[in-house]
């Protein structure tokens, strides 16, 4: 016997592992992964920098000051040079702008920003790898040497030619490397490349080429070694750690460090002098909006290709880039939680002991790879995690198949009665079988058939039946498809509420787009109807949202789960308010407010007070979703502005406006409004009249 269950854990775990592994292989998980891989991002990474590195930002800020003397974008290349000269004590200067062409300016602005360049003898500047077909001159390729590195390995990202700075620019330029980087598949930028290869040259990264000229970094052995150690790097790139403040380096705008060197200039003391940039790293890069590259980041949906550079220098810097585990360790992993659960659940039929340890697991699964990521190291997120949920199904599934006939019976005993979320829910939690109930924010629907007892005179008591039962077995179906719970039928009304008993914040929207579906579906039943000489019929639906009891009520041997409540009537009294105003769908004040954001065509009916009611409550025709005919938004239109002019007590204005909108349409609500007019014309309502219609029947 213990040999068989053993058997039956062994071959479980090789099938739930066996799926894993295949997932992973195929890259069906990539997805996920990426997005759990943001998600710690955010959660775990450091919040800002050491301020190493500095961000001048040529930002609105800095084109509305210079747009104030007269200087337009794109501006004179000179109006660098003052920026450069006073950041010149930097330990480099990282120029995140293209120089490809003359500048617009003449020959004299670009010699004032190259003799800018040449004093400073610390700023690097960005060239443009492309697959285009582009011809490059004798000085193109003799610069694309100089910042070659030197052979030994086989870059995986490639590319034809080159963009590079303008001829007067390159002997000054201290360092360049390739700004071209494309993002994951899903457009975000998690990974750099370090090094790109170009027409036999092994070219760097824009940042890179600092490490590279000082010999930081250099190529070994077809690998790049940070001093004597490899970098880890996953297919050719860099897993980088980004913070997680929109702001995590120190920002200055170019506006600033123009003043800065200004006052500096005129012996004024700057807010900031030259030294607090000696010795730090500088990037100058486009922020304003329109002039930047969106680079959305695992951290940020909105970000800038300056920040990339700049988050890949320092991690370089401080080695805090992400170190990925090999492969293999996280499916040994994996596989270590699937032999647990094949082990556990075969072993255990207790719910409380599965349940305590899937969310034990889950937290194994998902703590220690958040540990190994919090001290930089890269564990993939979702093969642990997935091998736990695939497991769980493959045990559960093959439990139930071979010890889980009970729980059939039970299913087969209740799934005609309540809805399929109410079966599931019992055979979860078996206290769900026990009286009692909660209290929870709800919607309930009531629909009822008009006019059935004349209806019900004219067909034999078979037919009749034949005849509730089609039309019943097309409203629970709506009902069904919005996953709403079916209370019960009472006589001819149908009862369903949403909400319960598993949680949907959508509960509302659910409900009116059931009522929706069920006035259409009406429609089409009726036109096969009359075709089989089968009486027409007209329902009225009434939706009220609010906090409810909820649970099963009744006696020990038998009861039902249902709602209860004041809010529950309402609804219930909304359903018949539909024959006073000859509208189909009423729903309350509280429903409105959680759809109205959500597409729906409602217009405002009345204020009432129902029976048993002090306050009034503010009432609504739900009338369509999506786009209703332009005639009918014609009537709401014209209605609306009637329902104005009668609350003002302007019966006249009101009368011709309702009586405009029966001429677009036979209008139920106009047709009550304009017999209200008519009425307060001869009779007025008294002074303190505040427009509360009185329901006086239930």
């Amino acid at each position: 016997m213990i040999r068989d269950k053993a058997l039956k854990i062994i071959l479980l775990t090789l099938l739930s592992s066996g799926i894993v592994i295949a997932m992973f292989m195929t890259g069906i998980l990539s997805q996920f992964e990426l997005k759990t891989f943001d998600a710690f991002s955010r959660l775990l990474n450091a919040s800002d920098s050491d301020e190493e590195v500095i961000m001048v930002e040529v930002d609105q800020r800095s084109l509305d000051a210079l747009s104030e003397q007269s200087i337009n974008w794109p501006w004179p290349r000179q109006i660098y040079a003052p920026i450069i000269e006073y950041l010149s004590e930097a330990e480099a200067i990282f120029i995140d702008i293209l120089y490809t062409e003359p500048s617009s300016y003449g020959q004299e602005d670009d010699l004032i920003f190259a003799e800018s360049l040449r004093a400073a003898s610390n700023v690097y500047l960005p060239v443009f790898l492309t697959n285009k077909d582009k011809q490059m001159s004798d000085q193109d390729r003799n610069f694309m040497d100089r910042i070659t590195l030197d052979k030994g390995m086989k870059p995986d990202v490639t590319f034809t030619s080159a963009i590079t700075p303008i001829d007067p620019l390159k002997p000054w330029v201290r360092g360049s490397g390739n700004v071209t980087i494309s993002p994951d598949e899903d457009g975000v930028y998690r990974k750099v490349p370090l090094v790109f290869g170009m027409n036999g040259r092994v070219i760097p990264l824009f940042i890179l080429s600092y490490f590279t000229e000082r010999r930081d970094i250099r190529i070994e052995g077809g690998r790049l070694l940070l001093g004597e150690r490899p970098l880890p790097l996953k297919e050719g790139e860099l897993l980088l750690r980004f913070y997680t403040e929109q702001n995590p380096f120190p920002v200055f705008s170019a506006a600033e460090i123009l003043d800065f060197y200004l006052k500096d200039l005129s012996s004024v003391e700057p807010e900031v002098p030259r030294e607090f940039f000696r010795g730090r790293y500088v990037f100058i890069g486009l922020t304003a909006p329109g002039l930047y590259d969106l680079k959305p980041t695992a951290v940020s949906s909105v970000s800038t290709g300056v920040l990339v550079h700049a988050t890949a220098l320092d991690n370089l810097l401080n080695g805090s880039f992400f170190i990925p585990v090999r492969s293999v360790y996280v499916l040994l992993f994996a596989f270590l939680i699937c032999l647990i659960v094949s082990l556990i659940v075969l072993t255990s039929h207790s719910i409380y002991i599965n349940s305590s340890l899937f969310v034990a697991l889950l937290a194994v699964a998902v703590g220690i790879p958040a540990l190994l990521f919090r001290k930089g190291h890269y564990l993939e997120i979702t093969p642990p995690a997935v091998s736990l949920v695939i497991s769980f199904i493959v045990t559960a599934t093959y439990s139930y198949a071979t010890e889980g006939k009970q729980r059939k019976q039970v299913r087969n005993a209740f799934q005609h009665y309540v809805s399929a979320a109410v079966v599931d829910s019992i055979l979860k939690e078996v206290d769900k079988l026990k009286l009692g109930g909660e209290k929870k924010v709800m919607t309930a629907l009531f629909s009822d058939i008009r006019g059935f007892t004349s209806i019900s005179e004219g067909l034999d008591p078979e037919d009749l039946v034949k005849f509730l039962n089609e039309y019943f077995s097309v409203m629970t179906r709506i009902i069904m498809k919005y996953e709403g719970t079916l209370d019960k039928f009472i006589g001819d009304a149908i009862m369903a509420f949403y909400g319960a008993p598993l949680w949907q914040p959508d509960h509302a929207i659910r409900g009116c787009r059931t009522a929706i579906d069920m006035l259409k579906s009406l429609r089409e039943l009726q036109v096969d109807w009359e075709a089989r000489s089968l009486p027409r019929i007209d329902i009225g639906i009434g939706l009220n949202s609010g906090e409810m009891t909820v649970g099963n009520m009744g006696s020990d041997e038998r009861f039902d789960y249902t709602i209860m409540g004041d809010n529950v009537n309402l609804a219930s009294r909304l359903e018949g308010i539909n024959k006073q105003y000859g509208t189909n769908i009423v729903i309350s004040q509280y429903t409105h407010d959680l759809v109205q954001e959500d597409g729906f065509l409602v217009r405002e009916l009345d204020s009432v007070r129902v029976k048993g009611k002090k306050d009034p409550v503010t009432i609504y025709e739900l009338i369509d979703y999506g786009t209703p005919e332009p005639l009918f938004q014609d009537v709401v239109r014209t209605f609306e502005r009637g329902l104005a002019a009668y609350k003002k007590k302007q019966w006249k204005e009101a009368e011709g406006l309702f009586r405009a909108a029966l001429k677009l349409h036979e209008d139920g609500p106009s047709k009550l409004y304009l017999s209200r007019c008519e009425e307060y014309t001869l009779n007025p309502p008294p002074e303190e009249w505040d427009g509360v219609f009185v329901m006086k029947t239930k």
